[in-house]
């Protein structure tokens, strides 16, 4: 095979082929190349593959799948984008591409909260359509600990930023406002299996979502200092705080889910 090591597949990119029954196949996506296809790709680099769409959607799929298990949430993003080209309605693309797109997340562009957009365009998709779900509890299961997971990794970021930069007087709003959005996100995950919590599994996911929207509500509720300048005896400091009218509710919600806890877990 003089092509072997030069021809690229297109869908995947990668150069790994096999010759089976007369057609260069890619043994990664398995996308098959006629002999004058492959010559075309190795001449030009492009070719009008035609491909059966099923095919090129399983093949897809399993890149999607592959990537995001292996963290790498720019390829799968990408692949799921592609997925949504061959099929715009299909609620699971449209929840994962929101996923990916959060783990992408960095403290200058906080993409958290397009999870929770992903996951309410996937349900508006499920009920427009009427589809049955197999286990509803499941999928509401899945989305919630995705949600969940991406909120604790983030938190993560945002408090060791803080931490770092906790001397410059931007740093506690920037705090908060992350805060904010990942308690956004938690309670969101929280009400979608609310339903569900008679099982013991999704219970142990709820109290676990519980515990975080408490640890966050308390974190912004702290007073903060700051360096404030400096006078002849050296550093002076000050201190900042959440306004008191935004307080009054997230202690408001501390106290419920706190009771909520208590109930669920009466240690």
């Amino acid at each position: 095979g003089v092509y072997m090591n030069v021809i690229k597949c297109e869908l995947c990119g990668s150069s790994d082929f096999k010759k089976v029954d007369g057609e260069y196949e890619c043994q990664f996506c398995h996308t098959k190349y006629s002999v004058e296809e492959a010559k075309k790709l190795m001449i030009e680099g492009v070719v009008d593959v035609k491909v059966d769409t099923s095919d090129k959607q399983r093949n897809y799929e399993k890149l999607a799948e592959r990537s995001f298990k292996d963290q790498l949430y720019d390829q799968a993003y990408n692949y799921y984008d592609k997925l949504l080209e061959i099929d715009s309605d299909n609620w699971k693309y449209v929840y994962k591409k929101g996923v990916c797109a959060a783990w992408q997340s960095t403290l200058a562009n906080f993409r958290v909260d397009e999870t929770i957009k992903a996951c309410k365009n996937a349900f508006n998709i499920i009920d427009i359509n009427n589809i049955e779900l197999e286990n509803k509890e499941s999928v509401c299961y899945q989305m919630a600990d995705d949600i969940n997971k991406v909120s604790v990794a983030f938190c993560q970021l945002a408090q060791n930023h803080y931490n770092e930069f906790w001397e410059l007087e931007s740093a506690a709003p920037d705090y908060w406002s992350h805060l904010q959005q990942l308690i956004d996100c938690e309670e969101y995950a929280k009400d979608i299996i609310k339903n569900y919590i008679s099982s013991e599994e999704t219970k142990k996911l709820y109290i676990t979502i519980l515990k975080n929207l408490i640890i966050y509500l308390c974190d912004i509720c702290e007073r903060r200092k700051y360096k404030s300048g400096y006078n002849q005896y050296g550093d002076t400091y000050g201190w900042t705080w959440y306004k008191n009218e935004l307080r009054t509710p997230l202690i408001e919600k501390y106290d419920k889910y706190v009771l909520e806890l208590k109930e669920l877990e009466p240690q």
